[in-house]
């Protein structure tokens, strides 16, 4: 099966700072305010990783999916719709966030490397565990992802500020404590 072609970024943006004229031609001054800066993006991106990650397995293990048929899942429960994405629990455990850093913002990239992981968001038809004599199964797209970063399919949108501006906050303090 296909990987995961689904991805996503969020994007955090260095914060605007106003400096006087005074602290502008002062080199050690603005050294100083570019570690803060950098500290604090670092810090921030840490704790919005942290929020992304919950929300995500919030959101894949929310009951707002529509299935077209009942199912019988790996623990014997039957479930209908709308329910949950998760049964095994082997998707949800596949999550990988990769963080990067660039002069005026972080980066937090989304993905999943379970090998249905694609089929799962998007959907798609395929004929069950690769037996080419069965019926055609029509898998609905579940975008758990897409919900969690735009706040579709009534699930709210991931807001990393609150969780962004405590790491920025922190930076800043560790470099400029009287802050």
């Amino acid at each position: 099966m296909a990987k995961f072609k689904f991805s996503e970024k969020i994007n955090l943006n260095m914060p605007k700072f106003e400096v006087t004229d005074e602290q502008a031609t002062d080199k050690a001054y603005m050294a100083k305010m570019r570690k803060a800066m950098t500290k604090g993006m670092v810090k921030a991106v840490s704790y919005v990783s942290k929020d992304l990650a919950f929300a995500l397995d919030q959101n894949i293990g929310s009951d707002v999916w529509n299935w077209p048929r009942d199912t019988q899942r790996v623990n014997g429960e039957t479930v209908g719709s709308p329910r949950d994405i998760v049964d095994t629990g082997k998707l949800a455990a596949s999550l990988e966030l990769k963080e990067s850093f660039l002069k005026t913002k972080g980066t937090i990239q989304i993905m999943y490397k379970a090998p249905y992981a694609a089929l799962m968001h998007y959907g798609g038809a395929i004929k069950p565990y690769g037996n080419p004599n069965a019926p055609t199964v029509i898998i609905p797209g579940r975008p758990w992802v897409e919900a969690t970063i735009n706040g579709t399919h009534g699930l709210p949108e991931f807001d990393p500020g609150i969780a962004g501006q405590k790491g920025f906050n922190e930076g800043w303090r560790e470099v400029f404590p009287s802050s």
